[in-house]
Parts: C-alpha cells; sequence; structure tokens
C-alpha cells in the first residue's frame, strides 16, 4: 500500500518477466495515485487486472500510455467506472492494442446506467493499428463532458463504441 505516493519516475525500461503481466494487481494499492504515465513498459499485456475493486482508480485524473507494445487493452468495465475522476486519457503508438476497455462478457459483468469515465474530458487515441473499437457493450454510453476527441492512425477502427 502506498498511500502517500506522489511521484514514481523510473527513466530506465520497464522490464516485466511474465509476458501475460498486468502493470496493477490486487497486491498494489495506490489510493491517491491521481496521475500515471507508461511508456515503453514492453512486456504488460494489460494496466490493470480484471479482479480489481471498482474504486481502483478512484482519483485518477490523467492516464498517459504510449509505445506499449504487447499492451491489448487497459481495463475491464468495472474499474473503467471506478475511474470517477479520470479527465485525461491518452493511448499512444501501442501496436498490439485492440480495445481500451475490454468487452463485458468477458469477466461476466453487466454494465449497469453508471457512466463509464464520467469526467472525462479529452480522449487522443493514436497509432494503434489493431484497435478496432474503444469499448464493445450492448448500452449506450455518455460522456457529458467529453470536449476534445482526437482520433489518428486506427486503421482498424470501424466504430467508436460497438
Amino acid at each position: 500500500s502506498t498511500p502517500s505516493l506522489e511521484s514514481v519516475n523510473n527513466d530506465d525500461e520497464v522490464k516485466v518477466v511474465d509476458l501475460n503481466k498486468v502493470m496493477f494487481n490486487s497486491k498494489v494499492s495506490c489510493p491517491s495515485l491521481e496521475e500515471l504515465e507508461l511508456d515503453r513498459a514492453e512486456s504488460i499485456s494489460a494496466l490493470c487486472s480484471h479482479k480489481l475493486p471498482t474504486a481502483y482508480l478512484s482519483k485518477l485524473e490523467k492516464l498517459y500510455v504510449s509505445n506499449c507494445a504487447k499492451l491489448r487493452n487497459l481495463m475491464s468495465p468495472s474499474v473503467a467506472r471506478g475511474s470517477l475522476n479520470l479527465r485525461i486519457l491518452e493511448i499512444k503508438d501501442c501496436q498490439s492494442m485492440e480495445e481500451a476497455i475490454t468487452k463485458e462478457e468477458q469477466q461476466g459483468e453487466e454494465m449497469t446506467n453508471e457512466f463509464l469515465f464520467p469526467l472525462l474530458e479529452d480522449l487522443e487515441l493514436k497509432g494503434l493499428p489493431k484497435l478496432r473499437h474503444f469499448f464493445l457493450t450492448k448500452h449506450a454510453l455518455e460522456f457529458p463532458f467529453l470536449r476534445v476527441v482526437r482520433i489518428h492512425d486506427c486503421p482498424e477502427m470501424k466504430t467508436f463504441v460497438q
């Protein structure tokens, strides 16, 4: 647990031995984390474990992810719904990214009427050659504060939400 962590800076290459590794799981707690920048974490396949509590990233305001070659998705729908304060989300140059939020059915989760990223203002998706959609769901989504959306170089993306 890191209740007062304010900054982690490691300019060296991040090395994760397990290729199916996630960056955050139930063994790590960062309840006050407000900003996360993940760059060149070459071995991780997901940012968060699907088994994390909904409020795991509740204070996170800014999330920047770039150059993570094996990253296939960021998080489950429940963790995304719990990201109550996320205002900026940027995902860039992740060659394996297929979807930002995993499918609901994958975790046996039912989507509720709660907002996904309720305070999101700025979304950028760039250089994601395998991205098919931001989120696959049968429910309508609302982003009441979204002001800026930038989508560049995502050739497989047919729809934002499917």
